[in-house]
């Protein structure tokens, strides 16, 4: 690991040796179907992005974002685009990595959390503001749709207040929420369909992020009861098993090489990885300080872990 910044109150781990220095606080992470991986943040009220070449280990080049609020990522593989979510400033940034002067700005309320749907051409938003709107935006025309909201099963009126994920592929969409009377849910939504609503799957108390493992199953984690969730997104609500991990899970990406789902464990400064197949953690591992998002790379079969503790990347390999 090689943290920036005063560490002097760091706790002391043993970390994998081969960690790439950053500049700013990370806070979402993505990566391409090839070799690099793309970590979002601030810095003095900047928005930045590093860009990881992962097969060394190394950060290859850092450029300035148009906004200073990047809250979510994700990776646009037909047009070689980074789709940032920009909470504070109501954008949704498409970032050219061919030439990352060219940062186009899409206005969206609160946006949160993004995930980019190949198959139908869209990148699904999670807004953040009282509406708990999800708005869909045409990756072709950048055209922007407002499709539906997500709602508390059981009290229609609660206020959504955070700690939104959101995950898609095939035309289906996973969310997590937490709303002001203490419920939070894992919702599905089918975004091929205009008018949708909701379907909302399983309920817990302190959901936060979500990964699809296959079409019909998703995982999520709960950070105040230390687990996560393998639900059945077209089953019964309340189908779910559930596998306990660290303190305070915060996030959650699939090996799909391995058949794997790998947490992250914001109070123990670990990852917990999870066997699919069997639905238990096979091993532990230390990381960065309190780290919050995670993403896997098929390509250079590698994990990337954000320290929020000590402004470091953890990579697994």
């Amino acid at each position: 690991m090689i943290p920036i910044g005063d560490t002097s109150d760091a706790v002391s781990i043993a970390v994998p040796d081969n960690v790439p220095p950053l500049s700013f606080t990370p806070v979402a992470v993505t990566v391409d179907n090839g070799s690099r991986a793309y970590v979002v943040g601030s810095s003095g009220g900047t928005g930045r992005v590093a860009i990881i070449d992962l097969t060394n280990n190394t950060v290859i080049s850092t450029f300035n974002l148009i906004s200073n609020d990047p809250q979510g990522v994700a990776y646009d593989p037909d047009d070689n685009e980074l789709v940032i979510a920009d909470t504070a400033n109501d954008t949704v940034l498409f970032i050219e990595l061919g030439d990352t002067t060219q940062q186009r700005a899409v206005d969206v309320t609160s946006p949160q959390s993004v995930a980019v749907d190949t198959s139908e051409d869209l990148a699904v938003v999670g807004s953040s503001d009282t509406t708990n709107s999800v708005v869909l935006i045409d990756l072709t025309t950048e055209n922007v749709s407002a499709m539906g909201t997500i709602t508390n099963a059981d009290d229609p009126a609660a206020i959504y207040q955070g700690s939104l994920g959101v995950d898609t592929a095939n035309g289906t969409a996973v969310f997590t929420s937490t709303f002001d009377d203490g419920s939070s849910q894992v919702t599905t939504k089918d975004i091929t369909i205009p008018a949708f609503t909701n379907q909302q799957v399983f309920d817990d108390s302190s959901l936060r992020g979500i990964a699809l493992t296959t079409a019909t199953q998703a995982i999520a984690v709960d950070s105040d009861n230390d687990r996560a969730s393998v639900v059945n997104i077209n089953g019964v609500v309340g189908s779910a098993t559930t596998v306990t991990v660290g303190s305070d899970p915060r996030g959650v990406t699939i090996n799909t090489t391995d058949g794997e789902a790998l947490v992250s464990n914001f109070e123990d400064h670990t990852v917990s990885i999870i066997n699919l197949g069997s639905s238990s953690v096979t091993s532990t591992e230390n990381v960065s300080l309190n780290p919050t998002s995670l993403a896997f790379s098929d390509s250079a079969n590698a994990t990337i872990v954000l320290g929020s503790g000590d402004d470091s990347v953890t990579i697994l390999q």
